[in-house]
């Protein structure tokens, strides 16, 4: 058994989520206690005079009470309890208005959220604020206006800064102007212009990682084509964030990827 790092207090109405957590934190080291919703949460703390835990994890969407307000009410009892949000609805105004010590948009990695606890702990025992991970830059190529902006924003959450573009012309422009870390480009059989455009793009920037999504090919499809020595990853949609996340991390990385 890992040596225990500390205790949290993680809350959610998710059943399945909340064991979820529970378990995952505990086979690294966490000692947790589990609370069904923000109103069980405050009632634990409470009654934890001594102030005993390191940390405390929160949905935001909960019934009866929501995380933003059992922050506000829980730092009234332990003012300096770090205070991690997961959530799928709030905006960033939002989490930004209740301060807390870091946020994960679901669905998330749980790398990610391993090192948002240490980041946290860390800032609670030394008081000072540890140096996080600079986001990695990747290229947006995506014809399809909606996609484009979910993929941009999605991409903000996994630690990943984004730039989006439509079209070859654009993409390779903005290359032209930075140094990305990766590029995502969309390829469908109706537009010439996707096969084109990774040919163009390697040919200039042979090294750059590459990952490619599409609705109209298979894997097996851009291998035919000759795309695939040219990629550096591959999913078609409809496809995990999370896996695309992963699949960035190793292709950055410069590690083998496994296509979707």
């Amino acid at each position: 058994m890992a040596p225990e790092k500390g205790k949290i207090l993680v809350v959610d109405d998710d059943p399945h989520l909340l064991k979820m957590l529970v378990d995952t934190l505990a086979g690294i080291g966490y000692r947790t206690v589990a609370a069904r919703d923000g109103i069980e949460a405050l009632d634990i703390l409470r009654r934890d005079e001594v102030g005993s835990f390191d940390l405390m994890i929160t949905d935001i969407k909960m019934p009866n009470m929501d995380g933003i307000g059992l922050l506000k009410r829980a730092r009234r009892y332990h003012p300096d309890l770090p205070v991690l949000f997961i959530t799928g609805v709030a905006s960033e105004d939002v989490i930004g208005e209740a301060s807390p010590d870091g946020f994960l948009a679901k669905p998330f990695r749980i790398s990610r959220l391993e090192e948002l606890i240490e980041n946290a702990l860390v800032t609670r025992r030394t008081g000072r604020v540890s140096h996080p991970q600079q986001p990695r830059r990747v290229l947006v190529n995506v014809c399809e206006d909606g996609f484009r902006q979910m993929l941009a924003e999605a991409l903000t959450f996994g630690k990943f800064l984004p730039f989006a573009v439509n079209g070859g012309t654009e993409a390779l422009e903005e290359l032209e102007r930075g140094n990305f870390d990766a590029m995502i480009t969309g390829l469908e059989k109706n537009l010439a212009e996707g096969e084109s455009t990774v040919d163009r793009i390697r040919e200039r920037y042979p090294s750059l990682p590459m990952l490619a999504v599409s609705s109209s090919y298979t894997s097996e499809e851009i291998g035919r084509l000759g795309c695939q020595s040219k990629l550096d990853g591959f999913v078609q949609k409809p496809f995990s964030v999370g896996r695309l996340f992963e699949m960035l991390d190793q292709a950055i990385a410069g590690h083998p990827v496994n296509h979707n």
